[in-house]
């Protein structure tokens, strides 16, 4: 739900929903119910991208089921929406085969923010530092081959 139509809802200021706007892209109402997490984003955020890295970093609070806000969260729940939206299996795969990887196509065909898509480049030499795929990275080469076959 956009953090709009919840302060709307709720008759909440948007300041007091994001903490004085310190949380202003998106933020995890825990609990609101036994066992029931809501997401809430910005609906004013001009890129789509921006507004799905927010949904799956949120995503990642409530998978990696985190109760507080800390620096290691933080990088825990971005390792989280990067390998979500864009898998390192499928970029190694990807460098392998030649496709010249650039933001514009990481943004065209994984749908990812312009500063994520940065991200992943400026992190290209990661993806080969950790060779060892496991049984998952295999299920989601299987999963993408008719896309990476495309490309």
């Amino acid at each position: 739900m956009h953090l709009q139509e919840y302060a709307k809802i709720t008759k909440v200021p948007i300041e007091k929903i994001t903490h004085n706007n310190n949380f202003n892209d998106g933020y995890t109402l825990r609990n609101i119910r036994p066992s029931t997490n809501l997401i809430l984003y910005n609906n004013l955020v001009s890129s789509s991208g921006r507004i799905k890295w927010t949904n799956s970093h949120e995503l990642g609070h409530i998978v990696l089921n985190h109760s507080n806000h800390s620096i290691n969260n933080e990088k825990e729940a971005n390792a989280f929406a990067s390998q979500l939206l864009l898998p390192r299996c499928i970029l190694r795969k990807l460098i392998r085969e030649n496709v010249p990887i650039t933001p514009l196509y990481l943004v065209q065909n994984f749908g990812l923010s312009d500063e994520a898509a940065k991200n992943a480049i400026a992190s290209l030499k990661f993806a080969f530092n950790s060779e060892n795929e496991n049984i998952y990275d295999e299920a989601l080469l299987i999963k993408f081959n008719s896309f990476l076959i495309s490309k």
